[in-house]
């Protein structure tokens, strides 16, 4: 047993970006729970996770939070994928630390999220063990805990969604963490006010991962935890939403203009993306006076950019739009960013590394040009009638780039929208100037449906759909339960087998993202079961099976049309023999229907050898099909 349970036993915020936006921005929202049920895997006493448990039904991030006791047991993944994300936590040891480690690793390569805390980065036994470990997964390294001196937390990314809405947070009198540091690849969000991390994520493979370097129950719990005034409840919610990717108000259809041009062009783009209806949020942001963290990027689901006047630092703001991109965020890139020897070109690793669909070059202008479409059907085209670029019709004398997809190009047949994915996210380039003819009269008609196209634009880069159904993270579709796998989106409900009979309990089902049950579900295409402790009360025939019990009328699964009297043709067993005779006395009586409507069927009373019999089972016809009755008198 850990020593923290041993002396239980004896004794910021955005208004930073709104200084450097040119326009204030919107409040940062609150995470939607959308789809989001997590499941909590520690190794403490129930009243330490219960109060876990609490804390995040607490924030109405979720529509589900489960406690499991991983010291007695190992979950398989197919219990583990029920869930968007997970929260892994230790005091005494798990149950199989490396069996656990592997299928944590294997549910994060499936897409899952997972969120681990204090103690399992511990030196000890009570760490995390297994792939997950020795296959770099965790952003933190494992090391001794540290307690006894009051620690907060202190922001390095205040607009990380991780951050939303936590104002304050205080490790309390112990302040439990371990004296990490972060390995390769890891991201830090916040640290502790003695310098270790606190906070960091970590993106090895399909899922996303949180380190909290924390213990996760409050002070409501035990005095000396974290302090239940301040906002670790937000701070372990928030991250279970971002590593499971239901994080929806706080980047899906939020975007960023990253503009180096006047502030009424500015003005004018942002207008234009709001009318469209595809945005709950649009800010911008001067890129000619300072060049934005990837923490800022992170706030939303795509970015447009684009200069006239001189970027800040064309290189710096290269390589973050490169990282941002890696990160799985969209990009739409437009002129003059493709204009050699402009000071608004781009520079830095989003040039060098081929992450641009369209390659340097001129510019042309003055001679009216207008869209032609090459792919009719493209989500960036849809809604797009007609675009032409003014009198002037300013665009690059460009080409597309390897890898690049030409969506449609100017009638002069120099491309003018073309998609690229160099990495996680997704790249758009659109070649032309995006102020309207409200902002200039010679610039793009705003009669015509450039503000769409640059909508669309947006939202299909901020959309993450790997497996091309449209529905995925940030995408307009809705959020997808199974990005890798194009024939489900929505999880789907299955219903508790516990007798194993293939027929499954109605009134306990659970959502899985599968198009087949799990093991001790079953999808009730025949019909529910009748009784589901029982394996003898099987559902074979749903037009046929009643149980009576006692003190109930009784309740039939099947065709409520059938109305033709039951028709004793045997007991059932060697118990009274195949043979037996049996009398029967008939009562007419009502009988529920699962379905809906009350029935009138006949229901039997038997005595066996003049005896009453209770509690006994009997092979029956209902009508021309055979069921199973319980009776008792």
């Amino acid at each position: 047993m850990h020593r923290i349970f041993h002396v239980f036993l004896f004794t910021l915020s955005l208004a930073l970006l709104a200084s450097i936006a040119v326009f204030s921005s919107a409040p940062h929202h609150a995470a939607a729970a959308g789809l989001c049920k997590v499941g909590i895997y520690g190794t403490n006493y129930s009243g330490f996770l219960t109060d876990v448990q609490s804390k995040l039904n607490g924030t109405g991030l979720f529509t589900r939070v489960d406690v499991h006791d991983v010291s007695i047991y190992t979950p398989a993944l197919g219990e583990l994928q029920q869930y968007t994300a997970v929260l892994v936590f230790s005091d005494i040891a798990f149950s199989d630390n490396i069996a656990l480690g592997d299928v944590l690793a294997d549910y994060a390569d499936a897409g899952g999220g997972v969120v681990v805390a204090t103690f399992a980065f511990n030196n000890t036994v009570l760490n995390l063990n297994g792939r997950i470990v020795s296959g770099g997964y965790l952003p933190f390294t494992q090391a001794d805990q540290s307690s006894g001196t009051p620690l907060t937390l202190i922001p390095d990314v205040p607009a990380h969604p991780i951050l939303a809405g936590v104002n304050s947070f205080d490790g309390g009198s112990n302040s439990y963490h371990e004296t990490i540091s972060l390995t390769a690849g890891a991201f830090q969000v916040a640290h502790w006010s003695n310098d270790v991390p606190l906070v960091a994520t970590k993106q090895p493979t399909t899922g996303k991962i949180v380190g909290l370097n924390f213990y996760p129950p409050s002070s409501d719990a035990r005095a000396d935890f974290w302090d239940a005034t301040t906002d670790g409840a937000r701070l372990m919610g928030n991250a279970l939403t971002w590593a499971g990717n239901c994080i929806t108000e706080d980047t899906s259809g939020v975007v960023g203009i990253y503009g180096a041009a006047s502030s009424d062009r500015l003005t004018d783009i942002q207008i234009k993306l709001h009318s469209t209806g595809l945005f709950t949020r649009v800010d911008i942001h001067n890129a000619g006076a300072y060049t934005p963290s990837l923490g800022e990027l992170q706030q939303y689901s795509a970015v447009f950019v684009f200069g006239d006047a001189s970027i800040y630092d064309r290189i710096a703001l290269g390589d973050v739009l490169a990282n941002y991109s890696d990160a799985g965020r969209g990009v739409v890139v437009t002129a003059f960013s493709y204009t050699t020897g402009f000071t608004s070109d781009m520079q830095g690793r989003i040039l060098t590394g081929g992450y641009l669909p369209f390659t340097t070059g001129g510019f042309t202008q003055n001679t009216l040009l207008t869209l032609i479409p090459d792919l009719d059907n493209h989500p960036i085209l849809a809604g797009v009638s007609s675009f032409d670029g003014g009198t002037s019709s300013y665009c690059g004398t460009i080409s597309l780039t390897a890898g690049a997809t030409q969506v449609a190009h100017w009638s002069n047949d120099v491309p003018l929208v073309a998609t690229k994915k160099p990495s996680a996210g997704k790249i758009v380039g659109l070649n032309f100037y995006p102020p309207s003819s409200d902002a200039r009269a010679d610039f793009w008609t705003a009669t015509t449906d450039g503000a769409r196209l640059m909508g669309n634009a947006l939202a299909w880069a901020a959309c993450i759909d790997n497996d091309n159904d449209t529905y995925g993270q940030n995408c307009v579709a809705g959020p997808d339960c199974d990005d890798n796998n194009s024939a489900i989106y929505n999880p789907i409900p299955y219903y508790r087998d516990a007798d194993g009979d293939g027929y499954g309990n109605e009134d306990n089902a659970s959502e899985f993202c599968f198009l087949t049950p799990p093991a001790g579900y079953a999808d009730n295409s025949s019909g529910f079961d009748v009784d589901d402790a029982d394996a003898f009360y099987t559902d074979i025939l749903p037009t046929c099976a009643v149980k009576i019990i006692p003190g109930v009328l009784g309740r039939l699964i099947g065709d409520k049309e059938r109305t033709r009297p039951l028709l004793v043709i045997a007991a059932r067993g060697a118990e009274f023999g195949d043979n037996a005779t049996i009398t029967w006395e008939s009562d007419a009586i009502e009988v529920l229907s699962a379905r809906v409507f009350f029935k009138r069927f006949m229901f039997m009373r038997a005595t066996f050898n003049g005896d009453p019999l209770e509690w006994e089972e009997y092979r029956v016809l209902i009508g021309d099909c055979e069921g199973a009755i319980k009776w008792a008198r």
